[in-house]
């Protein structure tokens, strides 16, 4: 799917839809780029916003640290039962609610 960035108000992500709603409104296509290479198990990748690179709108990625949270959750699977549970970020765990 093609995403562009809105100019000069930098709105982003915007979509062909947004696009033919605003036909008067400046538009530049945000060229793909691949995720970086990460550790999964201990780390998070996350689309940031699009820069401008010779001339071109290209995706930027964050790379950073998981949270101890984040890692307890990827690793703890939830109760198999018929009860409902939601994540405790406090104390790392799945409750019943």
């Amino acid at each position: 799917m093609t995403t562009y960035i809105k100019l000069p108000n930098l709105e982003y992500p915007r979509y062909e839809g947004d696009v033919a709603l605003d036909p008067s409104g400046q538009y530049a296509v945000v060229n793909w780029v691949d995720q970086p290479a990460f550790d999964s198990s201990t780390q998070r990748c996350n689309e940031d916003s699009p820069e401008l690179i010779d001339g071109q709108w290209r995706m930027t990625w964050t790379v950073r640290d998981a949270t101890q949270s984040e890692i307890a959750r990827v690793s703890t699977p939830m109760p198999e039962n018929n009860k409902r549970y939601s994540w405790s970020d406090e104390q790392l765990t799945w409750v019943e609610i």
